[in-house]
């Protein structure tokens, strides 16, 4: 069974480089966040990847919703930002942070080694 990614970002070019580079995998692309803990939910990704920076929500809410929904907790997620963030923005815990511009293969291996965590 392919393993599954959720990846949320607005960037349509960025979600189709990211259904290419793991076209091995079972990606469910979502550019924006409104539905995302549902989609999650039934999806039930190996890795959620999360732009903190969406339109409709701030992604920091999303992995908050996303750790504490019990049907979706175990799912390790992946934030990632344009900036370093200030620790008085909405905290929250993700399993890894990633800074943009980021290398597609320190991604990769990023997801290889959380989704072999689990």
């Amino acid at each position: 069974m392919k393993k599954k990614i959720l990846f949320i970002d607005d960037e349509a070019s960025l979600q189709h480089i990211i259904s290419l580079v793991f076209e091995d995998f079972n990606v469910q692309g979502l550019l924006e966040g409104k539905h995302a803990v549902d989609i999650a939910k039934t999806f039930q990704p190996d890795v959620a990847i999360i732009d903190i920076a969406l339109r409709d929500t701030d992604g920091r809410h999303l992995c908050n919703a996303i750790k504490a929904e019990p049907l979706t907790a175990h799912i390790p997620v992946i934030l990632i930002t344009a900036t370093i963030e200030d620790e008085n923005e909405v905290p929250c815990k993700p399993d890894a942070r990633v800074l943009k511009p980021f290398d597609i293969e320190d991604l990769q291996t990023l997801v290889f080694k959380l989704m072999n965590k689990n």
